[in-house]
């Protein structure tokens, strides 16, 4: 994947304190002073003397945003002629439409409360970080429909910006029918259904446990995996408990990276019922580029990704009829559920691939730093 480009990263304060470390060729320095989680206003200004300090060792040809700290403290703060780039991979607007569907469609007092709150930070930030984004030298969307949403609800112009789609590595997310997964957890006999997932509300994995008791009326030996852990889980196993379908549903828990691949080969079905609006969660991509066919909410930018009965099935958010009817008919037609998974391995290579990605995002920069020295090194 190498490319002959230096590449230097600058990040968040490091959990062990480390200042300074090289990965495979690349640099990486951590600033200390910051605070993943809470920014403050001297985050934003100290940053700047951080990045100029490295920018002096380095002599940076150009900038690729990736998180609101940097972008911030970039575009307000740095005196410097260096071109920018920044990559929307959800935007705010996206998190506030998806504070309002939990709103709307939970039945819990805690979880709307909570919900609010964070409506009120996410509109906060997205006035906060609005005037900044034009002040970019180029903006990359990461699906059609952020594109539109950059257009209109950012104001960008559209020679700004650039659509580079998230990529997945082809050789580590690919077909293996030789996964012992089905062996260690007693499944060699079943159907089984996937889904990955932080275990948040705005996931949507109630949905597909409340989809299951209709699923077992129609496929009497389905088993449910859910792979991924978070705040969630205890209301997930209450749920689970509460419909008798302990027998039914695993709860793997955390999963390393290397490792899923075997999990998503493992499955018939893949399942993403999110109900959160943003871009299109990869491991979406993993499971399709593995083979498998997949049923996920059309919300967000999925739609991006798949493409109604051509390499996936789009179901409404939140309609748990919907959800059991499709997994039910992949799970009974095999000739359905295998044009299916063709055709999402095909798109995936073709489109979302890691190597694609990396194409696509170096003709960003070459293209940004062209226009920047034209019009003089002005934003």
């Amino acid at each position: 994947m190498r490319r002959n480009h230096r590449v230097t990263i600058l990040a968040t304060k490091h959990p062990k304190g480390i200042k300074y470390e090289n990965k495979n060729g690349v640099d990486i320095y951590y600033y200390s002073k910051s605070n993943p989680i809470l920014y403050r206003t001297s985050h934003y200004r100290d940053f700047i003397s951080f990045f100029q300090e490295i920018h002096w060792k380095a002599n940076f040809d150009i900038v690729h945003d990736q998180s609101t700290l940097l972008g911030i403290s970039f575009i307000k703060y740095s005196k410097l002629a260096i071109p920018s780039v920044t990559t929307f991979h959800g935007t705010a607007y996206d998190e506030i439409k998806s504070c309002l569907n939990v709103i709307c469609s939970s039945v819990n007092i805690i979880s709307k409360i909570k919900s609010l709150l964070s409506l009120f930070k996410l509109t906060l930030a997205y006035f906060q970080f609005l005037p900044y984004t034009k002040r970019f030298n180029g903006v990359i969307a990461t699906s059609n429909e952020q594109v539109e949403i950059i257009k209109k609800k950012y104001f960008i112009p559209e020679n700004k910006i650039y659509k580079v789609f998230n990529g997945v590595d082809t050789e580590v997310f690919k077909p293996n029918p030789n996964t012992t997964i089905r062996k260690k957890y007693g499944l060699e006999k079943n159907k089984v259904i996937l889904t990955v997932s932080k275990l948040e509300e705005q996931k949507g994995i109630p949905n597909i446990i409340r989809a299951m008791p209709a699923i077992l009326k129609e496929v009497k030996d389905a088993k449910l995996m859910i792979v991924g852990d978070g705040s969630y889980r205890d209301e997930l196993k209450k749920l689970v408990s509460k419909l008798n379908l302990e027998e039914h549903v695993i709860f793997a828990g955390t999963v390393p990276f290397e490792k899923l691949p075997d999990y998503f080969n493992a499955c018939d079905v893949f399942v993403n019922p999110t109900i959160r609006q943003n871009g299109y969660d990869l491991t979406i991509i993993e499971a399709m580029v593995c083979a498998k066919p997949v049923v996920v909410s059309n919300i967000g930018s999925v739609p991006t990704v798949v493409e109604h009965y051509v390499d996936g099935i789009l179901i409404p958010p939140g309609d748990i009829n919907a959800l059991s009817n499709e997994v039910i008919k992949l799970l009974n037609d095999k000739d359905l559920a295998n044009k299916i998974s063709k055709a999402a391995r095909t798109k995936i290579v073709k489109n979302f691939s890691l190597d694609k990605m990396v194409e696509d995002t170096i003709k960003v920069y070459k293209d940004v730093i062209e226009k920047y020295k034209k019009r003089g090194g002005v934003k």
